[in-house]
C-alpha cells in the first residue's frame, strides 16, 4: 500500500490519486461522478466502480472515502474486486481485509456482498486468484 512521506503533504498525497467522495444519498447521476478537482470527484457507488474514471487515473491509485473508512468505502471496493477480477467474495475479503482488517464489520454490508456475489456467481465459484 501506497504510503505518505515524510516531505508531502496530505495534500500532495491525495493528488496522486483519484477520489471518490460517496455520496450518502445514493442520488445517482446521468454523466457519472461530477469532478471537483483534478483528482476529487462526489457520485454514488456506481459512480465509485465506473471503470472509465477508474483508467483516468494513471498511476493506478483509487481512493474510495466514506466517514469512517470500514463499511461503504470496504463494501465498494469489495465488490469493484469481485466483479472486475472475477474473484470469490471470500478471496476478495481476504485480500481487502490483509491491507486493512477493521472493513466490514456491519452485517447489513456483509450480507448485501453476499448477495452481490450469489447475483454476479461469485459466491462459491473456483476463480484464479493470481489475476490480481
Amino acid at each position: 500500500m501506497d504510503e505518505m512521506t515524510d516531505k508531502e503533504t496530505e495534500r500532495e498525497y491525495l493528488q496522486k490519486m483519484k477520489t471518490i467522495l460517496l455520496r450518502r444519498d445514493g442520488a445517482s447521476s446521468s454523466s457519472g461522478p461530477a469532478q471537483l478537482l483534478d483528482h476529487l470527484y462526489i457520485g454514488n457507488k456506481t459512480d465509485a466502480c465506473n471503470v472509465s474514471v477508474l483508467r483516468r487515473n494513471k498511476g493506478g491509485r483509487v481512493l474510495v472515502h466514506c466517514n469512517m473508512g470500514v463499511n461503504r468505502s470496504g463494501a465498494i471496493c469489495v465488490a469493484y474486486i469481485m466483479d472486475h477480477k472475477q474473484i470469490t467474495l471470500l478471496q476478495t475479503i481476504r485480500l481487502v481485509k490483509f491491507e486493512r482488517p477493521i472493513i466490514l464489520c456491519n452485517e447489513g454490508f456483509q450480507k448485501q456482498l453476499i448477495q452481490f456475489a450469489r447475483n454476479h456467481q461469485l459466491l462459491h465459484r473456483k476463480s484464479k486468484i493470481g489475476a490480481i
